[in-house]
């Protein structure tokens, strides 16, 4: 996203990124470094992500870990920037430079070390509590594709003994040929409608497509005997930016997408009302580049409506 940002002037510059594996040394990538070279994990990146999960259970709280998403191999600017692009590792696993879909879901290379990858984060995770998201925005992956990472995790669980807490996450087929498998514990709805997330009718609280009526459905399909949770994982529709001239903002609203700035505290009501699980805020790490998050509107809303339904009583 960071180059398509930049492309697009809507921020100046490449910026530096943690990644799994270690830099070669040779040649250089699409974002100026060197070339990675996925056969050598860098222990750095995995010692600070077992850090901040244990800081995260530490205060109480679950995070959300995701692993695959279609945004990034989607569209040419995207998967520019993605360590498995051609140009940004010298392991030659065969990929075109323009997308990667579907060759990423096929290529056997491709496969292997992401198999790797995934098999390390689980080793790193193994003694810690959070809630496993495969799969992002995930509406052209194959069905084989899917089926291998949920073997995977249920094969995981009966070696190591550990549980791993799998939320699976996709257009609405995806969502009704894979919630049931015994691997996947809960289902999050955000790209459920022709995995599209941005659209208005899908951040409302009411209607159709919105989000209580949503999260009635999905559970109504799973009937009784296949009770597990439903969820909302993205929202960020009417997000109010401190500053309101940032190039993320609405120009008339000055929030995200032009939503009211109480889409948040309404969409934690319809998520409640339908039964829902949950729902993550993508709030201002997201768009407010350049400083840590501060509180904000949003997050007192979210302050006052746990107490107000006594949450944790």
């Amino acid at each position: 996203n960071n180059l398509v940002n930049v492309h697009k002037s809507k921020e100046k510059q490449i910026r530096r990124r943690d990644y799994p594996w270690q830099l070669s040394g040779k040649g250089k990538t699409t974002f100026g470094s060197p070339k990675f070279d996925l056969d050598k994990f860098d222990k750095s990146y995995f010692e600070k992500l077992l850090a901040v999960v244990k800081l995260v259970n530490s205060k109480g709280m679950i995070p959300i870990v995701g692993v695959f998403s279609e945004h990034g191999i989607d569209h040419p600017l995207h998967w520019k920037g993605h360590p498995f692009h051609p140009q940004n590792n010298i392991n030659q696993l065969g990929l075109p430079g323009r997308d990667a879909i579907p060759e990423f879901f096929e290529n056997k290379k491709s496969l292997y070390y992401q198999t790797r990858y995934v098999n390390e984060l689980l080793k790193t995770l193994a003694d810690t509590h959070y809630i496993l998201l495969p799969f992002g925005e995930m509406k052209r992956a194959h069905d084989e594709y899917i089926k291998r990472w949920l073997r995977l995790f249920t094969e995981y669980e009966k070696r190591t003994g550990k549980e791993v807490v799998v939320c699976i996450s996709g257009s609405s087929d995806i969502i009704k040929k894979f919630a049931e498998y015994d691997a996947v514990d809960m289902i999050d709805i955000s790209y459920y409608h022709s995995g599209r997330y941005d659209d208005k009718e899908l951040n409302v609280p009411d209607g159709q497509r919105g989000i209580e009526n949503t999260i009635r459905q999905v559970r109504e399909s799973l009937g009784k005997k296949n009770r597990k949770p439903v969820a909302k994982f993205c929202f960020k529709y009417g997000y109010p930016y401190a500053d309101t001239n940032s190039p993320w903002a609405d120009k008339q609203t000055g929030t995200e997408l032009g939503g009211p700035a109480t889409a948040g505290k309404d969409a934690l009501q319809a998520v409640y009302d339908g039964g829902g699980a949950g729902i993550f805020f993508k709030m201002a790490w997201a768009r407010d580049r350049g400083e840590c998050m501060k509180p904000d509107q949003w997050s007192r809303d979210i302050k006052q409506f746990v107490k107000k339904i006594d949450l944790y009583d």
